[in-house]
C-alpha cells in the first residue's frame, strides 16, 4: 500500500541544533519539558491520518478534536452540566488535551460531541471506531446506549446504525471509567495509582487514540488476518464477514509489488485463502519489503467492500544446533538489538502528539544501529507498527501487564478477563510482518499461573512468532522459546550454552546509564561532573546509581535495578562503546540479542540515547551507529590464553578452580571481607584483542549481592556483582581496552580475583581468551 514515506531525521536535527542555541524560556511548571511537535499539534483535527493502515478504506470521517467533557462522581447519571472541552484524543491527564486533570477511581468521564452522516453514506452500517480507551468505555447514540467495551489498548468498534435519526446533527456521549488495574485484575501496564497525582507513570484515561466513522456495506469485512510466510512462498488470509455465508460472498485478492500483478485469487471469505508468489522478496531489517494487496468483496457480481492492505514475508526460527541457540529471521541467524521504549511523552503521556513525532524516533532508531525496539506493555497506534513495518525495525512486542504483584491471589475469573484482552491486544496485531516476538510476562508482574497461560499463548501466537514466558525475573526452564534476561550490570552475564538446549538467549533490559542534560528532563537534575573514568571503573563515591544522587551507604554497589552508573554527557560515550564491546563478545556463547534501557528519558529516569523531550541525542547519532556495527559483525574467533578448571592458590594453599561459596576460606570471612585467590599464567604473544570471561552460578538472595573483582598484575580488569535471580551459569566476557591488552606482554603474568564475603554462587570460574580476526 503506497502510503508517503517521510524523512523528517535531518531536519529534526537541525532544528534540535537550533532550539538549544535559543535563550532558555522561563520555566512553566505545567510544562517541565515540551517536544518539537507539541506546538504543530492541530486544535481542530490531531492526528488526521488514517489510523487502521492495514484495512484501509476510501471513505471515513475522522471525529479527533475539541469535545465538551465533565468528571462526575461514578455512578451518576450523564451530567446536566459540561466542565468545558477536551482535546480527544490526548487523554485527561495530559496536557495537550486541554484539561491536565488526575481522574481516580471514583470518577467517571463524560464526553459529548455532535457529528453528520454524509447523504453518500446511506443504505451503508456505520461504523464507530475506537483506536483506544481505557479502560471500560459505554457508547450512546442520541440518547441510547449502544454497548459496552472493556479493555485499555485495543481498538473495538460499535455499528451505530440502527441509533442513526433523520436529522442532519446527531450526538455521541461517550462515558469512560479508568480501573487502572486497582479494583478489577485488568491491563494497565506501567499507569500509576490513579489516586496520586504526579505519578512518574501517569494514567491515559479516557479516550487516548483516533476515533472515527466509517460506512461499511452488508457483509462488508470486519476482520483481517494475513500470514505471509517467505519459505513457503504463501500469503495466507482470512477476511472475516458478519452476517453473510461464506458460499454468498467472494474475495477478490490482488497482490501486488510495485504496481505489478504478482498473485490473485477469488475465493471465499470466513475461510482461509491462500495466494502463492513465484521468487518472493523477503522482510528483513535491511530490506524491508511490502507487497500492497487490494480487495474487492463481492455479492451476486456486486462489489459491495473494498479496501487496501500490504505484507512482507518472512519466517522466524530457533536454530538448537549452534552454540547457543540462535534466532533465525528467514533461516538466517540475525542478532537483533534495539532499545526498550516505553513510549511516554512529555505533555500527552501515551499518545505520539503528532505522526511526525512516530516518525523521527523510528528513522533516528535506524540511524543510530538498531534493527529493533522492544515496545514496552503498551500497545502505540496502528500507524507506528506501519512505520516499523516500511522502515525495517523488528518489534518486540509485550502483553500488557497488571501492575507489579497486585494481589497474592488471582482467581480464574480475573485471569480470564484478563487474558482476553490479550487476546484482542494480538489480534489487532497480527498481520504486522516486524512484530517477531511477544513477551508474555514483565518482571513478574501480575505473573500468575505461568505454564498454563504461557501454553494458551503459545497456542495463539505459533508459529509466526517467537513466545517469551517472562523477560526478566521469574524464569520457567524450557517454557517458551526465549530465555529472556535483565541483566542491569556494567558488565552483562548471558546463560551459558550448557543451561539452554532449545531456547535461544536474549537480554530483554540491560545498561541504563544515566546521563541528565541540564534544561532537557522533567525534574531539572543537573549534569554531573564525574572524573573521567577511561577504564570504565567506576570507585567509591563514584559509584552512584542512577536516577538519583544515592547516599554514601548506598553507594557501595548497586543494590537494586535502578541504581546504574551515573555519567556526564562527556564521558557517556566512552562508557557506552566499552558496554556494547562487551555485549558483543557475549555472542561467542550464543547471544540472540539485546534491549538497551533506553530510547528516551522518562520522567524520573535519564537513562535514554534521547532526552525526554526528544531534542538531544547524548551521543551524537553517526558515533552511536559506529559503536553498535560490532553487534552485527560475524563472531571473532578465540585462542585460548588461560582455561578454565585451572589451578589457583589460596593462601599458600592450591584450589582447584570452579569454587563455591561453600568453600572454606569463603564460608568463614568475616562481613565485608574478601577471599583472594591468585594464579599464574604464559603469554606467547601479546594479543591486539583479548577478553576475560567470569563463569558464574549464582542464586539472587534479599540483601545478598556479592562483590567481584579481577586483576592482571595487580590492575584491576573487572569489577560487578551477582546480580542473577535465577540459578544458573551465565558467563560475562569482558572485553579488554588497548591499555588492558598491553599488560599481556610475552611472559609471565598474575591473575588474582577477589571475592566478596557476601557473594551467594555455587561456582565460579575465569579464563582468558585471545581474539584471533
Amino acid at each position: 500500500m503506497a502510503l508517503p514515506r517521510t524523512n523528517v531525521l535531518n531536519q529534526m536535527l537541525i532544528l534540535t541544533f537550533i532550539l538549544n542555541l535559543l535563550p532558555a524560556a522561563k520555566a512553566d511548571m505545567n510544562t517541565p519539558v515540551q517536544t518539537p511537535w507539541d506546538s504543530k499539534v492541530s486544535k481542530d483535527n490531531p492526528l488526521p491520518e488514517y489510523p487502521r493502515p492495514q484495512l484501509v478504506r476510501s471513505e471515513w470521517k475522522n471525529l479527533n478534536g475539541k469535545w465538551d467533557y465533565a468528571i462526575a462522581p461514578k455512578g451518576k447519571g450523564e451530567p446536566k452540566e459540561w466542565g468545558g472541552k477536551i482535546l480527544v484524543p490526548f487523554c485527561f491527564e495530559s496536557q495537550l488535551s486541554g484539561v491536565h486533570k488526575q481522574i481516580t477511581l471514583d470518577d467517571w468521564m463524560w464526553y459529548k460531541r455532535s457529528f453528520t452522516v454524509p447523504k453518500s453514506w446511506g443504505g451503508k452500517s456505520i461504523m464507530l471506531n475506537f483506536q483506544a480507551s481505557d479502560w471500560e468505555t459505554v457508547v450512546y447514540i442520541n440518547g441510547k446506549k449502544v454497548g459496552r467495551h472493556r479493555g485499555g489498548y485495543s481498538p473495538f468498534s460499535f455499528d451505530i446504525t440502527d441509533f442513526i435519526n433523520k436529522d442532519d446533527r446527531q450526538e455521541l456521549v461517550v462515558r469512560v471509567w479508568d480501573n487502572s488495574g486497582m479494583e478489577l485484575f485488568t491491563s494497565c501496564g506501567k499507569q500509576g495509582n490513579p489516586n496520586h497525582w504526579n505519578s512518574n507513570y501517569p494514567n491515559s484515561s479516557g479516550i487516548w487514540q483516533t476515533v472515527w466513522l466509517e460506512p461499511v456495506n452488508e457483509g462488508g469485512a470486519v476482520d483481517l488476518d494475513i500470514n505471509a510466510s517467505l519459505k513457503k512462498s504463501m500469503v495466507s488470509m482470512f477476511i472475516e464477514t458478519a452476517d453473510s455465508p461464506a458460499s454468498e460472498t467472494n474475495a477478490k485478492i490482488k497482490i501486488l509489488d510495485d504496481g505489478d500483478v504478482v498473485a490473485e485469487k477469488k475465493a471465499p471469505v470466513n475461510k482461509e485463502i491462500k495466494l502463492f508468489i513465484e521468487n518472493p522478496k523477503g522482510w528483513t531489517p535491511d530490506n524491508p519489503h511490502l507487497y500492497d494487496i487490494e480487495v474487492a468483496l463481492e455479492r451476486s457480481g456486486k462489489v459491495i467492500d473494498r479496501f487496501a492492505s500490504y505484507c512482507g514475508l518472512r519466517d522466524v526460527s530457533i536454530d538448537p544446533t549452534r552454540k547457543g541457540p540462535q534466532i533465525l529471521l528467514n533461516g538466517e541467524p540475525l542478532f537483533q538489538f534495539g532499545p526498550l521504549d516505553q513510549s511516554y511523552w512529555p505533555r500527552s503521556v501515551l499518545t505520539p502528539p503528532t505522526e511526525e513525532a512516530i516518525v523521527f524516533e523510528l528513522e533516528y532508531l535506524k540511524q543510530v544501529g538498531c534493527n529493533m525496539v522492544r515496545l514496552h506493555i503498551k500497545r502505540n497506534p496502528s500507524r507506528w507498527y506501519y512505520h516499523c513495518d516500511r522502515l525495517g525495525l523488528i518489534v518486540w512486542q509485550d502483553f500488557v501487564c497488571n501492575k507489579p504483584f497486585p494481589k497474592q491471589k488471582i482467581d480464574a475469573q480475573e485471569s480470564k478477563r484478563w487474558f482476553s484482552e490479550q487476546e484482542e491486544l494480538v489480534d489487532s496485531l497480527n498481520c504486522h510482518p516486524s512484530i517477531l516476538k511477544w513477551i508474555v510476562f514483565n518482571e513478574a508482574w501480575g505473573q500468575h499461573d505461568t505454564e498454563r497461560i504461557v501454553k494458551k499463548a503459545e497456542s495463539m501466537l505459533s508459529p509466526e512468532y517467537l513466545v517469551s514466558a517472562a523477560s526478566g525475573w521469574t524464569d520457567f526452564d524450557n517454557l517458551g522459546d526465549i530465555r529472556d534476561l535483565h541483566e542491569y550490570s556494567r558488565f552483562p552475564a548471558a546463560t551459558a550454552p550448557s543451561e539452554e538446549s532449545k531456547r535461544a538467549v536474549v537480554m530483554g533490559e540491560i545498561g541504563g546509564f544515566n546521563v541528565p542534560i541540564k534544561g532537557n528532563n522533567w525534574v531539572q537534575y543537573p549534569e554531573p561532573a564525574l572524573p573521567d573514568n577511561p577504564d570504565f571503573k567506576v570507585e567509591g563515591k563514584d559509584r552512584r546509581g542512577g536516577m538519583r544522587s544515592n547516599t554514601d551507604s548506598a553507594d557501595r554497589d548497586f543494590v537494586t535495578d535502578i541504581k546504574r552508573p551515573l555519567f556526564s554527557q562527556k564521558n557517556m560515550a566512552t562508557h557506552y562503546q566499552r558496554f556494547i564491546e562487551t555485549l558483543a563478545q557475549e555472542r561467542y556463547f550464543g547471544l540472540s540479542g539485546a534491549v538497551y534501557t533506553q530510547l528516551t528519558d522518562m520522567r524520573h529516569e535519564q537513562n535514554g540515547w534521547l532526552t525526554f523531550d526528544r531534542k538531544v541525542s547524548k551521543i551524537d547519532p553517526e558515533r552511536l551507529n559506529q559503536i553498535h556495527q560490532v553487534l552485527y559483525q560475524p563472531v571473532q574467533e578465540r585462542q585460548k590464553i588461560f582455561s578454565f578448571q585451572s589451578e589457583w592458590k589460596h593462601k599458600g594453599q592450591k584450589i582447584q578452580f570452579p569454587i563455591s561459596a561453600d568453600s572454606d576460606e569463603i564460608r568463614n570471612l568475616s562481613k565485608y571481607e574478601s577471599a583472594v585467590y591468585s594464579t599464574e599464567f604464559d603469554v606467547d604473544e601479546k594479543p591486539k584483542q583479548a577478553v576475560i570471561n567470569v563463569k558464574l552460578r549464582s542464586e539472587h538472595q534479599k540483601d545478598k549481592f556479592g562483590y567481584l573483582k579481577v586483576y592482571i598484575d595487580d590492575n584491576l580488569i573487572y569489577d560487578d556483582l551477582s546480580r542473577h535471580k535465577k540459578k544458573e551459569t551465565r558467563i560475562t566476557c569482558v572485553q579488554l581496552t588497548e591499555q588492558q591488552c598491553g599488560l599481556l606482554s610475552k611472559g609471565g603474568h598474575k591473575l588474582k580475583i577477589e571475592v566478596d564475603s557476601t557473594i551467594n554462587f555455587e561456582l565460579l570460574d575465569v579464563s582468558i581468551d585471545k581474539i584471533v580476526k
